[in-house]
């Protein structure tokens, strides 16, 4: 449930739409063609987060995206480049904007 889309493995839901998809009628006029899913609209309570996209960071050195935690700031090690880099309490509209969330 923490994951983008694109960053969703083959397995469960992602794999019974990628089987079945594309669907074509039997003249082959027309094809259905499966792009994503999502389940519901998440959004924190006090309004400040909405969405997967406050839970990711960009890494300063290589621009990989790094899964971070806003409510747990600190070190997180980029999995692509290895560098540690620190993350703060993020909103969904500023990158280094703090807020309590409460």
């Amino acid at each position: 449930m923490d994951l983008l889309p694109s960053e969703r493995d083959q397995e469960g839901l992602q794999a019974v739409f990628q089987s079945v998809f594309p669907v074509t009628d039997f003249r082959d006029v027309s094809k259905l063609e499966f792009v994503d899913y999502a389940i519901g609209n998440w959004e924190c309570k006090c309004g400040h987060l909405k969405g997967l996209h406050h839970l990711r960071s960009t890494c300063k050195n290589c621009g990989f995206t790094i899964t971070t935690d806003p409510f747990h700031p600190g070190e997180v090690l980029c999995d692509k480049c290895a560098r540690s880099m620190r993350t703060l309490r993020t909103s969904a509209t500023s990158a280094v904007t703090p807020w309590d969330c409460s």
